[in-house]
């Protein structure tokens, strides 16, 4: 059973919401077909630049036009967007210019057209977003925070949907989702985690959190407001087997306690979580703990006491003055109908173009934001008290994170984020908790299931749990490191993370369904001829093309990398031959050495003298050709998204052959996201439990 599309969307079109089942059939056969005629530069390796000969491998006639551009030139002309005010310094041969137009128009379009791009937040400060509350920017980067605030108003709309108020987290790391789900938005969630010392740093984070959620309670207490309880998240260890059933997921979420923790910084001792990890000090009282100034309370309850402001986000001052019909969480629907340009992202973070789910009660129709969420200063009009859309529950499972390869440093900002509060938070508080509940409850049936960059299989395997599980009614999968997903040529990818304990039920559970991979999760993309994505592709599709166009545009000093590890993977080869790519790994700050300083380094890395001569004449000569590198990996970088769309389209399909509809969102601003989709589905209440078709 499929959830009803509506001819009309709530927030604008999503990538393939134009598209039909045919139409993505179609559109896989052609990137299939186009990646297997260019696998040649997929595959490629541009650390073999030199000892490959990888030039040569390029027609003579992209040759001839290609060697001389200068960097900017390669920004524009080949990795360039726009097609306005092009100027060309020679004719291009017919073949690179289709060559680069198919590229282009096969992958799916990056940007949302309704902008809101994440570089506006950070105007006034690029380490603290100016649309998140400051409870939830402490010890997050300025890349998570634009992602947490996004995904998670998505997540909420979903929650309304579906009249859910529980969220498993998979792959929750240090709990920035988490805290934001479920202290900001008001949302019950179980996070799972695999990895011992993030899940100790969460609950670390945690208790730092409720120390201000405290503190805000004496102030809030001493002016007599009302105070109103949201759920603490609760957190459990465990690593998430792509082999388990559903059956086994649910059971690793509501199970008994799990191993403690490692020693370490830990909340304030107190209550303990199912999975024993600690959490704070002192049991929560009905008169408990209260929210900082502006969080809302869990599913639209408000304190009748002032002006309903959210607790999250924040959005520019001034009265507000709703033209439409508001979403459960206050954003705005607009009433028009659905454009068919294809790729639009929700322009208030609005729910997914024409996902509806079965029909149930409804949510509160008056102006209302997420708690999340920082609304404008000036007076909003509350349509009274609402009550809450749902029982709470908890949920939860577990991710991991990309590494930046040697051939590409993602840039991602450093900086620290300043802990000052804002002297003026307080006055625009509304509405307060009246206590954090203990995460001591058991998973209960329908919840929305989310993974933030959930890492290779992880990605799949949750969208076959939401295939084959009737609780789970929604699903937001934000996919990364596609070199790690499991194919049947390489069903053991390097990185892969292998079950804790592979023995006994274990191993025989592991066993069960051996056919299923991470690519191709569809029976029409695995039957497609040439749909076979080389490791390097995939690692490719990881990379940040628009980080790299900006270095272009700068000529920026980054550049020469690539050449540098190329030329030192001649010298290697010649000493070692067996060392083919040789895991020299990144050396910090490269591009601000010397050759020679470089080269010592590189070397040692691998076993070889640091002070092995080296011909001068011939490592000048390589050097004189980084031009000609750049150009070679500005070609390979234009198929990157080529490839993501064809492992982000198998899912699509996937979800389709199952009777489940989906939209795919270009959520985050990919300058400070590169892996900036989302998928998103809704199913009917009781869907799954079947065997899924594979």
């Amino acid at each position: 059973m499929s959830v009803n599309l509506p001819s009309a969307a709530q927030h604008g079109e999503m990538v393939t919401s134009s598209l039909s089942a045919e139409q993505q059939r179609d559109l896989a056969t052609r990137i299939t077909t186009f990646l297997s005629m260019y696998s040649h530069l997929s595959d490629s390796y541009i650390i073999e630049f030199f000892t490959e000969d990888l030039w040569s491998s390029l027609p003579s006639s992209w040759r001839v036009v290609l060697r001389d551009l200068k960097y900017p030139q390669i920004a524009d002309l080949l990795l360039g967007a726009s097609h306005a005010d092009r100027r060309y310094p020679s004719v291009w041969p017919l073949s690179l210019l289709a060559f680069r137009a198919t590229a282009q128009a096969l992958a799916f379009p990056r940007e949302s057209r309704e902008g809101g791009g994440g570089t506006e937040e950070f105007q006034n400060n690029e380490s603290q977003s100016s649309l998140l509350r400051h409870i939830f920017r402490k010890h997050v980067k300025p890349k998570k925070q634009h992602e947490i605030r996004k995904l998670g108003a998505l997540v909420k709309e979903l929650c309304d949907q579906t009249d859910c108020s529980s969220v498993v987290d998979v792959g929750s790391g240090q709990g920035h989702l988490t805290r934001f789900l479920s202290f900001g938005l008001g949302l019950t969630v179980t996070a799972i985690e695999a990895d011992r010392v993030l899940l100790a740093m969460a609950t670390k984070f945690d208790g730092e959190l409720l120390g201000v959620l405290e503190k805000e309670r004496e102030k809030q207490k001493e002016s007599g407001s009302s105070l109103l309880p949201v759920s603490q998240p609760r957190h459990v260890a465990g690593w998430v087997n792509p082999k388990a059933s559903w059956e086994s997921f649910i059971e690793q979420l509501s199970g008994a306690e799990g191993p403690q923790t490692p020693s370490g910084p830990q909340t304030p001792s107190g209550l303990q979580t199912p999975s024993g990890l600690q959490t704070p000090s002192r049991p929560q009282t009905p008169s408990g703990l209260q929210t900082p100034s502006g969080l809302q309370t869990p599913s639209g309850l408000q304190t009748p006491s002032g002006p309903q402001t959210p607790s999250g986000l924040q959005t520019p001052s001034g009265p507000q003055t709703p033209s439409g019909p508001q979403t459960p969480s206050g954003l705005q629907t607009p009433s028009g109908p659905q454009t068919s340009s294809g790729l639009q992202t929700p322009s208030g973070l609005q729910t997914p173009s024409g996902l509806q789910t079965p029909s149930g009660p409804q949510t509160p129709s008056g102006p209302q934001t997420p708690s999340g969420l920082q609304t404008p200063s000036g007076p909003q009009t509350p349509s009274g008290p609402q009550t809450p859309s749902g029982p709470q529950t908890p949920s939860g499972p577990c991710k991991k994170r990309p590494r930046g390869s040697e051939e590409e440093t993602l840039s991602t900002s450093q900086h620290q984020l300043s802990e000052k509060d804002s002297e003026d938070e307080a006055s625009r508080c509304a509405c307060v908790q009246e206590g954090v509940r203990p995460p001591g409850e058991m998973l209960r049936p329908d919840f929305v299931l989310t993974g933030l960059h959930a890492c290779g299989d992880l990605s799949s395997t949750l969208l076959r749990h939401f295939i084959s599980c009737p609780h789970v009614r929604g699903i937001t999968s934000v996919a990364c490191c596609y070199m790690k997903i499991s194919t049947r040529e390489h069903p053991s990818p390097p990185g892969l993370i292998a079950a804790p304990h592979p023995a006994g039920e274990r191993l025989q559970e592991a066993m069960l369904q051996p056919s299923e991979f991470g690519y191709p999760m569809s029976s029409w993309v695995g039957g497609l001829p040439g749909h076979q994505l080389s490791y390097k592709a995939r690692e490719a599709a990881c990379h940040a093309l628009e980080d790299y166009r900006r270095r272009l545009w700068e000529e920026s000093q980054l550049l020469r990398t690539h050449c540098y590890r190329a030329t030192l993977e001649t010298f290697i080869r010649e000493q070692r031959p067996e060392l083919r790519r040789a895991g020299v790994q990144t050396v910090k700050k490269s591009h601000l050495l010397t050759f020679a300083e470089y080269a010592c380094l590189g070397l040692a890395r691998v076993g070889l003298p640091p002070d092995l001569p080296l011909d001068g004449g011939r490592v000048e000569a390589m050097l004189e050709q980084q031009g000609r590198v750049v150009v070679f990996f500005s070609l390979a970088l234009l198929l990157a998204p080529v490839v993501e769309t064809l492992v982000l389209l198998d899912r699509i399909i996937y979800l389709q052959e199952n009777d489940v509809d989906s939209r795919l969102v270009p959520l985050f601003d990919p300058n400070l996201s590169p892996r900036n989709f989302v998928l998103v589905a809704l199913k009917a209440r009781g869907h799954g439990g079947a065997k899924r078709k594979s």
